[in-house]
């Protein structure tokens, strides 16, 4: 049943090379093609109306390696026991001169398509969530500053509408008192289902983390037995450097194409 829901969809939209996209979409919805198309077709639209952040993309553009010198996005490499991925973000240092959120924005995205295409050998063993880690050690008042309204409205719009995954924690750890106004600044942009997954962890208080996440997956920079934050880092982007092709294509994801 389930194989001819992937040949029936992927007849009408994707060829076998994206074969592992279609599977993360239908796997969403537990093979529902109706809505997998829907989210599909978001995914699409939204693409065509925002391309400065999914078009004219290479890593080694300057924009796109200063934020790798700045910022931290790795992906845990086991899942949880509910077999949930893990991502964690973090900025490496406190100068906010440094961060330009489109670009932060542009780069995300980047590594989420390569993500999504990378082979999958058993449909089954695909993560049935994910859950996000943003440390805030080094986030000032001053990154408030750099924020563009535009860009929130645009990443929360597609993170949760059209974003091949379900979003079921989001931590913030190592928080300080500026968590509040950052909390007052983004609320507007976030559906009530994403914002009643926000969990808060104060500075030196990780043990409550561990509740929600083993404590052996995490990075030994968070008291975990899993390979450091840097050599995570390393690895996740040279996966990038391996799928720049990939990426550096416009044309893609263009319906008109005959990719989709």
């Amino acid at each position: 049943m389930r194989r001819t829901c992937l040949n029936i969809f992927g007849s009408r939209f994707l060829n076998k090379n994206n074969k592992a996209l279609l599977i993360r979409y239908l796997k969403l919805y537990s093979f529902r093609i109706h809505k997998a198309q829907a989210m599909l077709t978001r995914n699409i639209d939204i693409r065509s109306r925002y391309p400065w952040f999914f078009t004219q993309r290479d890593p080694h553009d300057p924009a796109m390696q200063k934020i790798i010198e700045t910022f931290d996005m790795v992906l845990l490499q086991q899942h949880t026991p509910e077999n949930y991925k893990v991502c964690i973000a973090r900025l490496v240092h406190s100068d906010h001169s440094e961060i330009v959120l489109n670009d932060l924005t542009k780069m995300y995205l980047m590594t989420c398509d390569v993500r999504f295409h990378l082979p999958v050998a058993d449909y089954r063993k695909m993560e049935s969530g994910e859950i996000i880690i943003f440390d805030m050690k080094n986030f000032t008042l001053k990154h408030l500053t750099k924020a563009v309204v535009s860009t929130l409205k645009f990443i929360s719009k597609y993170l949760q509408t059209a974003h091949p995954v379900r979003l079921v924690q989001f931590h913030v750890i190592n928080c300080t008192p500026i968590v509040n106004r950052a909390l007052l600044f983004i609320r507007p942009f976030i559906y009530a289902k994403l914002y009643n997954t926000l969990h808060f962890h104060k500075v030196g208080s990780l043990e409550n983390l561990y509740n929600y996440i083993p404590r052996e997956m995490l990075p030994s920079d968070y008291g975990g037995s899993a390979p450091s934050m840097n050599e995570l880092k390393k690895y996740w982007y040279g996966v990038l450097e391996t799928y720049r092709p990939f990426v550096m294509n416009d044309d893609y994801w263009k319906p008109d194409g005959n990719n989709i």
